[in-house]
């Protein structure tokens, strides 16, 4: 098991990305779609997988370049 989690590890590496990274991005993106929905942004957050909502702000600032209140 441990080498295939190092295996996956290695491949998103070379294409830029960590592990991590990758899943923060993909729950960014499912957060963006339920905003755009209407959800509310707290909720939203919540939904996607984020605990703290100034993390979750913060994440978002940086990977899309406006707050979430801003969409």
């Amino acid at each position: 098991r441990f080498a295939l989690v190092r295996g996956l590890g290695d491949v998103y590496k070379r294409q830029g990305y960590t592990i991590h990274n990758y899943i923060t991005s993909k729950r960014l993106l499912m957060s963006r779609s339920l905003i755009s929905q209407g959800m509310p942004v707290m909720k939203a957050a919540q939904a996607s997988g984020f605990h703290d909502y100034t993390t979750f702000v913060r994440a978002y600032k940086k990977q899309f370049g406006k707050a979430p209140s801003c969409e």
